[in-house]
């Protein structure tokens, strides 16, 4: 059964709620990370496009299971984003496969079929990866997934594991 489009369902119940306010919204706290070693969990991944400049990009919503920069961060989020435009971009991507195990891109005609079923592959793999500022602040952090991140249990994944990356 396909779910029925609601949003004129919804929007009646805003206008409803809110037509009349002269309240401000006001702006949610800034949930910008530092710069760290963390171990992630992806809760889950999906194609997407950007915002700005609608181009397709993979996200992988991750939870934090650890980090060197305390305790606070944990179960906090984080969007892992990489684009889908470029030949580079799925080089990058290729690197990150390879660092969690999974088998990269060989072609370039193999690209749909892969990002059709990469998602489901992604979703609750933990890993190690470090957050760098990025340069534009604006923006959250970069994320570089290590070599060797790949964790096999929940076991694994705390800072100071194994693997020696933190």
């Amino acid at each position: 059964m396909v779910p029925q489009d609601q949003s004129a369902d919804v929007l009646a119940d805003l206008n409803a709620q809110f037509a009349t306010s002269e309240e401000g919204v006001g702006t949610r706290a800034s949930n910008t990370l530092p710069a760290m070693n963390a171990t992630f969990r992806v809760t889950n991944a999906f194609l997407n496009r950007s915002s700005q400049a609608n181009r397709a990009q993979l996200n992988l919503v991750c939870e934090i299971l650890a980090s060197d920069k305390g305790d606070e961060f944990i179960g906090k989020t984080y969007t892992v984003t990489r684009g889908l435009v470029s030949a580079q971009n799925f080089e990058w991507l290729n690197g990150d496969l390879i660092n969690l195990e999974l088998p990269p891109i060989a072609k370039q005609k193999d690209i749909p079929a892969r990002m059709k079923s990469l998602p489901t592959e992604l979703e609750g793999i933990c890993f190690a990866a470090t957050l760098v500022e990025n340069k534009q602040t604006q923006y959250q952090p970069n994320c570089y997934i290590n070599q060797g991140a790949r964790q096999r249990s929940l076991e694994e994944a705390s800072v100071g594991n194994s693997t020696g990356k933190f």
